[in-house]
């Protein structure tokens, strides 16, 4: 046997595979098929090479693998992006001065009007808590308490944009101002509503015993309540754990836990931490500073420049290039207002519920998957929401209002902060953002008929086109109207 043979010998043996046999039985050796076997019969006609199938686009082939394709429109995005900014780069140079932020502060300190009405707000909120407790101790009846919450609520409504439309204009100061005031104004209601429904409940009891031949006591009325929850023995030594009931919970601290914590509904009890965790404290104060510095910056570089180049077309009412400016603004605008609602929402709050152990911390939903605009004014303020379902919403249903009439007020009082917001800081009222949240409601109707997909391109349409609309609005009566000479940060502070 010649050499060659024996090495193709050897090839076979080292290549041989054994399987078992079908019946167990043993071991059988895999033959190797051999190419143009003709048991396979000719490829042209042996095979179907046609199968009843969908194209891959068509709804009904099932496919739903579109990461390629999202991965294009990221590119794109990027590029499109990249070439805005050296536009404005090219067009503007660098605008980002930290400088003029300190001049801004210098000549018109920016915590003055936040400071003034952060010390003023403290009157409100000690006179709700005393008001009820002059109830309980009969002092005053529950109709006198009725009368007296309204008028401190509505006192706080007027009284700061009186005292801000009278101090010189600082726009971007005195928004910070009136949300605190709005913030405060929303817990002072929901602290009302609640406590009057406890303090029904404490006198019907009391009602209840007096009839028996006796009367009650504070003592007497929490305790069918805190009998029925019994503590383990370390959850005495938390203070955590302690259920707080009606009229112990009229006192200072409480008050003040609940305005420093992330909710506008108040409770007796809230859902607490159990551990402080200084690291993820840090982190979301670290993202709300780099948040902030990001957004400054943005408005400094992209905003402020398109929209002192806008005052013309505004001023000859020119529309081609009004719209054309309300689109090159719609970029940085969503940009700022992305970026606002993750520091805001995600980070300030979290840090917030961190700082004062509040464990409910669903501060907004998927917003951005919102079938309707509807859907989305849901979803992306949760505070807000549980706040007019709770206080507004329900109340109405329950007073034999439809829910489209209780859904419609809610977008009223909505609609009537917004503005608030905006005119009393900017000292006019031109009403653009109270018709812009009124004209949410045919929005939502039309985009709730409309399928998902389409649905929810109509809210981010909305959310893209009409905020910079708004905006350029307010921009050009108060820029023509207040401050014609002016350049820079100075438009705004």
């Amino acid at each position: 046997m010649d050499e060659d043979s024996i090495n193709n010998n050897l090839r076979v043996r080292n290549h041989r595979s054994f399987s078992v046999s079908e019946d167990g039985s043993g071991l059988v050796e895999n033959k190797p098929k051999q190419k143009n076997s003709p048991s396979k019969g000719d490829p042209m006609i042996s095979k179907c090479f046609h199968y009843p199938r969908d194209s891959l686009f068509t709804s009904s082939s099932g496919f739903r693998d579109y990461r390629g394709i999202v991965n294009w429109g990221l590119v794109l995005l990027i590029l499109g992006g990249s070439r805005l900014v050296l536009e404005n780069l090219l067009k503007y140079g660098i605008l980002i001065s930290p400088y003029e932020y300190f001049l801004a502060f210098y000549h018109q300190p920016l915590l003055f009007p936040f400071v003034l009405m952060f010390m003023y707000v403290n009157s409100h909120i000690l006179s709700a808590l005393y008001i009820e407790k002059w109830v309980v101790r009969e002092v005053i009846s529950s109709s006198v308490a009725h009368y007296l919450q309204m008028l401190n609520l509505l006192i706080l409504v007027f009284f700061p944009p009186y005292v801000i439309w009278r101090i010189p204009p600082q726009p971007v100061a005195t928004t910070s101002a009136m949300i605190m005031v709005t913030m405060v104004l929303l817990k002072l209601v929901s602290y009302k509503q609640v406590n009057s429904a406890h303090r029904d409940e404490f006198l019907n009891k009391q009602r209840q015993h007096v009839i028996k031949g006796r009367t009650m006591s504070c003592d007497e009325y929490a305790d069918p309540v805190n009998k029925s929850f019994k503590l383990s023995e370390e959850d005495e030594n938390d203070s955590s754990t302690i259920v707080v009931q009606y009229p112990y919970n009229l006192s200072i601290r409480n008050m003040y836990y609940f305005m420093y914590a992330p909710t506008l509904c108040y409770e007796l009890n809230y859902p607490r931490t159990t551990r402080f965790d200084k690291g993820f404290l840090l982190r979301r104060v670290a993202e709300a500073a780099m948040l902030l510095s990001v957004v400054l910056a943005l408005i400094q570089q992209w905003m402020i420049p398109v929209m002192l180049n806008s005052k013309q077309s505004f001023r000859t009412m020119n529309y081609p290039q009004m719209l054309e400016r309300i689109m090159k603004l719609a970029v940085p605008n969503h940009l700022v207002w992305l970026l606002c609602f993750y520091m805001y929402f995600h980070s300030v709050l979290n840090a917030m519920a961190e700082v004062m152990g509040f464990a409910d911390r669903e501060f907004y939903l998927d917003w951005w998957n919102a079938d309707n605009v509807a859907d989305f004014w849901t979803k992306w303020n949760i505070p807000v929401h549980k706040f007019a379902k709770r206080h507004i919403y329900k109340p109405m249903l329950k007073r034999g209002f439809s829910r489209m009439h209780a859904s419609l007020f809610v977008f009223l009082v909505s609609a009537f902060f917004h503005e608030y917001l905006v005119s009393v800081p900017l000292k006019m009222f031109r009403l653009w953002m109270f018709l812009g949240m009124l004209g949410q409601v045919p929005m939502a109707v039309l985009s709730a008929r409309m399928s998902p997909r389409a649905g929810n391109m109509a809210m981010w349409l909305s959310l893209i086109i009409g905020q910079p609309a708004a905006a350029l609005m307010y921009f050009h009566d108060y820029y023509v109207t207040s401050s014609e000479d002016a350049i820079g940060l100075s438009v705004l502070f």
